[in-house]
């Protein structure tokens, strides 16, 4: 089926509203929601034609995407599956005039899947931790006045924080106590205790001036924040007893462990122009053959999955990127499993901003395959009830009531090595909400790769190591050469010998010539005196004549082609 997607490239941002791509027609007649694997419907949802769909929203299509496939939120125990949708979202009045919308779409994507995984690993295990109270009047009174209550605690936790953190210079474990303290009578022993240690220690000229500055700082805000703290205890023991009732739910949960194989294989934004507000949601999936493929890949193995129906270079050219980020797997015609990542940089007009805009993206794809294949995830989130009723006079009561949630959700890896990790496709494009240009960049990593990567690593170490030894070789020639003809040098037998003889034969010669010089003389002396000349001692030329031409050297060749 041909990609049709690039008609919402025309659509403008204003008129889109909320994108959503329609499947319900198509799975009925193509797919068969107990035998189609989420991945070929991720597939053939991206080659369908996308109508834009005012009434829905990014996180109630994939709700539907879920649904329609025959799969359940949570775990699958017939697949061996976990499914999850995780959502974010941001208020958008037009992102068409939005400068950062791109880079806000990428973190909001990037929040979403944290949302997703820490579903997993909380499914998987969790620390929990949760209280609930009721109170009669005089025991907690701090709810009434708790904006300011938490704004002072806050600050105080900070510079606590702060402290602390200048102390792990000297006592790691007293730091570790600090950080870990309550509000309360011990927070505040340990504090004065810390402060105590570290004015004895920064009184000494070897600590760092500058460090020594921001330690007053942190000592001074601490001091002032507890007494603000103070003064708003009085003001609480002030109106004691106008509280009758209160009512307290707390809940925290802890989840930490390494996820191997998580990846998104449905991704749906919307942009509501009534609403203003962004949405993209995810849906990710977790199971036990994505798991065994991941354990095979880190190995070094290649883990084979029965065949798709494309190759790699064949679903990459078939499917629109415009509206994907994050992570992906394929399945390509050969049975290898591919970890795809996928990113988008917002692009200028400029060859500056281009060229900025193709770097983030590349280098964020990259971060995405690897987060698909392995990633230490953590979760702590906490959530908070309170409801207080009071006397309002007239006999009757007034209450009041409020919420809180506060959470914390990351993925890290570390030094991680990675094999066989390329680019498989790169291309400026319109994103169809916005109409800004963007890069898009797609890295992926296989098994195969892998395998080939390390293959293509030990070859270049072998030369490597030839090139090594063929060095040491010819410097051991050069330098045996060099010291042979240095030791030449010093033996002087040679010389005194050839010395010797060249004196001897020298002064013999010189002998002889002087001896042949005297009868030559007496000789012409005759010849001058008798007055006639020996035809005989006429002069002749020992050669014959010169001859002219041109003569080549040795050596010469009629070849060039080599």
């Amino acid at each position: 089926m041909k990609t049709q997607f690039n008609k919402l490239l025309t659509v403008p941002a204003f008129t889109l509203g909320v994108l959503l791509l329609n499947t319900s027609s198509v799975y009925a007649t193509d797919f068969t929601p107990k035998t189609a694997t989420a991945e070929a419907v991720a597939s053939h949802l991206q080659e369908s034609t996308p109508e834009p769909q005012y009434q829905k929203d990014a996180t109630d299509q994939a709700q539907i995407y879920v649904e329609e496939q025959g799969l359940e939120m949570g775990w699958n125990d017939d697949r061996k599956q976990m499914i999850v949708i995780g959502s974010a979202s941001f208020d958008s009045e037009d992102p068409s005039y939005d400068k950062a919308y791109i880079t806000k779409r990428a973190l909001k994507t990037m929040e979403a899947t944290l949302d997703a995984k820490s579903q997993i690993i909380e499914y998987i295990s969790s620390t929990m931790s949760a209280f609930d109270k009721a109170t009669t009047p005089g025991t907690d009174l701090q709810a009434q006045f708790k904006e300011e209550v938490d704004e002072i605690e806050s600050n105080m936790n900070a510079q606590r924080n702060k402290v602390a953190k200048y102390l792990a210079d000297f006592n790691t474990k007293e730091s570790d106590n600090l950080r870990g303290a309550d509000m309360g009578d011990r927070m505040d022993s340990l504090m004065d205790a810390a402060i105590k240690k570290l004015d004895d220690q920064y009184s000494s000229e070897k600590i760092e001036e500058k460090k020594r500055i921001k330690y007053e700082k942190a000592k001074d805000r601490y001091a002032e924040a507890q007494k603000q703290y103070a003064q708003l205890k009085q003001k609480l023991a002030a109106t004691k007893g106008s509280v009758k009732e209160e009512l307290n739910s707390k809940v925290e949960t802890i989840s930490k462990q390494p996820l191997f194989g998580a990846t998104t294989v449905a991704q749906f934004e919307s942009w509501s122009e009534d609403s203003e507000r962004y949405t993209v949601s995810v849906v990710v999936l977790w199971g036990k053959k994505m798991e065994k493929v991941t354990r095979a890949l880190i190995q070094g193995q290649v883990q084979k999955v029965p065949p798709g129906n494309k190759s790699l270079k064949s679903w990459v050219k078939d499917n629109n990127w415009a509206t994907s980020t994050g992570g992906r797997r394929f399945r390509d015609d050969k049975g290898n499993v591919h970890f795809v990542g996928i990113a988008a940089s917002k692009a200028g007009k400029s060859s500056t901003s281009r060229k900025k805009a193709k770097g983030v993206a590349e280098q964020f794809a990259k971060k995405e395959v690897a987060m698909a294949i392995f990633a230490d995830v953590e979760s702590h989130k906490t959530a908070e009830a309170m409801m207080q009723t009071r006397s309002g006079g007239n006999d009757k009561d007034s209450s009041i009531a409020a919420e809180s949630f506060s959470s914390e959700v990351s993925q890290r890896i570390k030094d991680r090595k990675l094999r066989g990790l390329q680019k498989i496709y790169g291309k400026y494009v319109t994103h169809p909400i916005s109409q800004h240009t963007i890069y898009v960049a797609i890295y992926s990593m296989s098994g195969t790769t892998a395998a080939q990567a390390l293959k293509m690593q030990e070859r270049n170490y072998l030369t490597r190591m030839l090139d090594v030894k063929s060095q040491q070789r010819m410097h051991a020639q050069d330098k045996a050469m060099n010291d042979s003809v240095n030791a030449a040098k010093r033996d002087r037998k040679t010389y005194n010998e050839q010395y010797k003889k060249t004196s001897k034969d020298i002064r013999g010669k010189s002998a002889a010539e002087d001896a042949a010089a005297r009868k030559e003389s007496s000789n012409r002396n005759q010849r001058q005196s008798s007055g006639g000349r020996n035809s005989q001692d006429s002069y002749q030329q020992e050669g014959g004549s010169s001859r002219s031409g041109t003569y080549s050297g040795g050596g010469q060749s009629g070849e060039f082609d080599w």
